[in-house]
């Protein structure tokens, strides 16, 4: 497996596990008003929450570092410019 496939994979395994959190929290915090229990946690859910989308960023960055380093390794810049000029079209 390549390393982009692997990041892939990743990056879909996080995004799962930041969804299954996020729900961790919606239940926890309908339970925390519904009085059947206290805050921490809660505060604890959402920690675990944040950590997964640290995570999942993380994950994304590298993926994003992993094709700037290819499309560089490649010949490619990073010129303002295009590398191809449009096409012009004449409408009248």
């Amino acid at each position: 497996m390549t390393n982009e496939a692997l990041l892939a994979a990743y990056l879909m395994f996080e995004q799962d596990a930041l969804q299954d959190r996020a729900e961790a929290v919606r239940i926890a915090t309908l339970k925390y008003k519904a009085g059947a229990t206290d805050l921490l946690p809660v505060l604890q859910l959402q920690t675990d929450q944040i950590a997964t989308q640290v995570e999942l960023i993380k994950a994304r960055n590298a993926q994003l570092a992993n094709r700037i380093d290819l499309h560089l390794a490649l010949g490619g810049s990073f010129d303002t410019s295009p590398a191809v000029a449009p096409p012009k079209y004449d409408w009248q």
